[in-house]
């Protein structure tokens, strides 16, 4: 998702929070696990989980379709994608997989995502961009996965995609 853009997405019926967790002082540091935690059950970390197994043999087309779909959608998108296309499919599979592998471990997940979420306001990332890839990640995991695209398993990858936003948003304003 380095470089990476969306507008235009429509979620709704989503609980995607883009709500800010607000300002976070050192007293609060130590919950930020907590915080994160209580979010996602462990019901919807396993399904997360689960359906990238059905995907991981995969994963370069999936990551292609992915880039695919999001400049099919809005092809303004791709103009913020300074690096190689070949780079940046690799660098959202290694994300990807991170973030995935991490669900259930969030002290390790957050530094990597306030950092990333920094990183993309670099990149000339604004709020509203992180729709459009989230609707292209949910079409793209559908397309995926077929039939084992549940309801639940959408619900639990709307539910990941709209805390990974709201901490890498929060963290790009200084708010974690």
């Amino acid at each position: 998702m380095e470089g990476a853009t969306l507008d235009g997405a429509n979620f709704e019926g989503a609980d995607l929070r883009f709500a800010r967790l607000g300002e976070i002082n050192e007293s609060t540091v130590s919950l930020k696990g907590a915080l994160l935690s209580q979010d996602l059950t462990e019901e919807e970390i396993a399904l997360v989980q689960g359906s990238v197994k059905n995907i991981r043999e995969s994963m370069e087309e999936f990551t292609t379709g992915f880039y695919r779909e999001l400049f099919r959608v809005n092809p303004l998108v791709e103009k913020l994608f300074i690096s190689n296309i070949k780079n940046q499919v690799l660098k959202f599979a290694q994300v990807f997989e991170l973030l995935v592998a991490s669900l259930d471990n969030i002290e390790k997940l957050l530094p990597a995502l306030k950092s990333l979420g920094k990183r993309h306001t670099n990149y000339g990332i604004q709020e509203y961009h992180y729709q459009i890839v989230g609707e292209t990640l949910i079409e793209t995991l559908k397309k995926s996965l077929g039939q084992h695209f549940t309801p639940k398993v959408e619900t639990a990858w709307l539910r990941t995609y709209g805390l990974v936003t709201m901490i890498m948003v929060d963290s790009s304003k200084g708010l974690m």
